[in-house]
């Protein structure tokens, strides 16, 4: 339940203490549009979200669930695994979501 719970909590719209800090940290001085995230499972789990004036913007906001390995805050976080870590979490496979996806576990460490 620990994801759902987030996800309720987040929902919920009150973002406080340690998130509500890296909030205001992303809000005054970054310029861009800013996530944090976890990795939750195979997955990446969206806590927080800080938009910037650029036309361009990603659909993903707090609460919100991707494919760590088709996301740049996914793979960044992927990174932290080992080469024998990686394929467990992937066992079967992994699924192109565009055509520029990564869709093999090796081509992906």
């Amino acid at each position: 339940m620990g994801d759902r719970i987030f996800s309720l909590g987040a929902d919920y719209g009150n973002n406080v203490g340690l998130l509500g800090m890296v909030n205001d940290v992303l809000a005054g001085n970054v310029g861009e549009t800013c996530y944090l995230g976890v990795l939750a499972g195979n997955g990446v789990l969206y806590l927080l979200k800080q938009v910037s004036s650029s036309p361009i913007q990603v659909t993903a906001r707090p609460s919100y669930h991707l494919k760590a390995y088709a996301s740049a805050i996914g793979k960044s976080l992927l990174s932290q695994l080992s080469k024998e870590e990686l394929p467990l979490l992937y066992s079967e496979g992994l699924v192109s979501v565009t055509e520029n996806t990564v869709a093999a576990v090796e081509k992906l460490w």
